[in-house]
């Protein structure tokens, strides 16, 4: 079945999902690689740290558990603390100012850790993530404190532990990374299940219910392959008694026949204008045919009607109302005219 029409563009598609979400995928756990050691930490942690195992950090590459609790012997504020301002957009003017953190010294055995808190932190066991310290904090709070006395110099520890919320950036990545990862790992699957079996695959499973799936796809590429009353019109394809949709994302295989209503519709945005036939079937599904411009709508609407001239033509409040309640009224009309004709 795969070298029909239908079951060529299947491979197509289905490459393609492999090849787009395959990428994504490498791309999210290569992300997730990189960031093995904040997402150690955010699992795990945190981790109570002993002063004699702190101070013999050297750098942060050298230790894996860097969201951590530990115990000093007394802290002491350095004075310094960070402002948050809020800033009229409009204007650029200073609406308010707040104290949002302060820097700390928690003294160790022998070494001494910067600590950045909230207002009204004091307590000699702090948690929080640790980090390099910037070289703005460092010529800020590290080198006036050390210059004061000989003994300082070299005490402080070469990085900074931040009391806020670890966890927050892992969160937020967890809140849009997670659904990204399930949904391109469903589209691996559901690719691998329509390259294994074309009947998986959704243009099958509507076909079904009109017969048999296979015998209709055969069907279908005998038309298309033909090249007897076939056109093409953006990317609606006309057979005698088919309008195919294979390039779209959502492939579609419509029987004429099937049609009830037809109807020109314009989309209007500031890019321009948007023109497409909006057709409806008997299952009261709804199908979006777009086209390059308003003449192909024409002849779109016009070779419809001369596969099926039983089909209603045109748009008006009073169809869209029948269709919505009354939607039998509108069958029995289509049955009707083509029982006439029978």
């Amino acid at each position: 079945m795969f070298n029909t029409i239908i079951g060529k563009q299947v491979l197509l598609k289905s490459r393609n999902l492999l090849i787009s979400n395959g990428i994504l995928m490498a791309a999210l756990i290569g992300i997730a690689g990189w960031q093995y050691r904040y997402l150690y930490n955010f699992a795990l942690g945190p981790f109570p740290v002993d002063v004699k195992k702190l101070e013999e950090i050297k750098s942060l590459d050298d230790s894996l558990q860097q969201f951590i609790t530990v115990k000093g012997n007394a802290i002491d504020d350095t004075g310094v603390q960070q402002i948050t301002k809020r800033v009229r957009r409009s204007t650029g003017q200073t609406v308010s100012e707040s104290v949002s953190a302060k820097y700390q010294t928690l003294k160790l055995n022998k070494r001494i850790l910067l600590v950045k808190s909230g207002v009204s932190a004091n307590s000699t066991q702090v948690t929080g993530g640790l980090s390099d310290i910037s070289s703005e904090v460092k010529s800020r709070i590290v080198d006036p404190i050390e210059s004061q006395s000989s003994t300082l110099k070299g005490t402080f520890l070469p990085f900074i532990l931040d009391t806020g919320d670890y966890r927050a950036v892992g969160y937020f990545a967890l809140l849009f990374g997670v659904p990204i990862s399930l949904f391109s790992l469903w589209k691996i699957i559901s690719a691998i299940r329509w390259r294994s079996n074309l009947g998986n695959h959704p243009i099958s499973k509507r076909l079904a219910k009109l017969g048999d799936w296979q015998t209709l796809i055969q069907e279908i590429d005998t038309e298309a392959s033909s090249g007897i009353n076939t056109i093409t019109i953006g990317n609606n394809q006309l057979t005698r008694s088919w309008l195919l949709q294979l390039k779209n994302v959502d492939m579609n295989a419509i029987k004429i026949d099937q049609l009830v209503w037809a109807y020109k519709k314009v989309t209007s945005t500031k890019y321009g204008k948007f023109y497409s036939v909006a057709l409806h079937d008997r299952q009261g599904k709804e199908y979006a045919c777009p086209c390059p411009n308003e003449n192909d709508v024409e002849l779109l609407l016009k070779e419809l009607f001369a596969r099926f001239p039983y089909l209603i033509l045109g748009y008006s409040d009073d169809l869209k109302k029948l269709w919505k309640r009354e939607r039998q009224k509108m069958l029995e009309s289509v049955d009707q005219a083509w029982q006439a004709q029978v």
